[in-house]
């Protein structure tokens, strides 16, 4: 997981956001962002041999469409707190700073 957002961080965020004006180009930017990192992109970790991880799924054993690999991006932070608010459990509560004493 850390190498896809070092990948992510690289080849994404750093050479593009600061094209993107607002909320919809980001998705969109990234939705071509993982199809090309889950279909196109060849990989060189343990036993990728040099596929996009789509390749490495679909061969002999798993006959699987284009569309399993193209999962569409979402914005977390929407999604954690509309959770938040109907859960009313504060799972962010470890990074609120506070003063100890106040």
């Amino acid at each position: 997981m850390e190498r896809s957002h070092r990948s992510d961080d690289e080849e994404l965020y750093i050479p593009f956001l600061l094209d993107i004006q607002n909320e919809q180009d980001f998705l969109e930017k990234a939705a071509g962002w993982e199809c090309f990192y889950s279909v196109i992109r060849p990989h060189e970790g343990r036993d990728m041999n040099v596929r996009a991880p789509f390749g490495r799924l679909k061969g002999p054993v798993y006959e699987l469409p284009q569309e399993f690999a193209l999962f569409p991006p979402v914005i977390l932070d929407i999604i954690s707190t509309n959770w938040l608010l109907e859960a009313g459990n504060n799972f962010l509560a470890r990074y609120n700073i506070t003063k100890i004493g106040v």
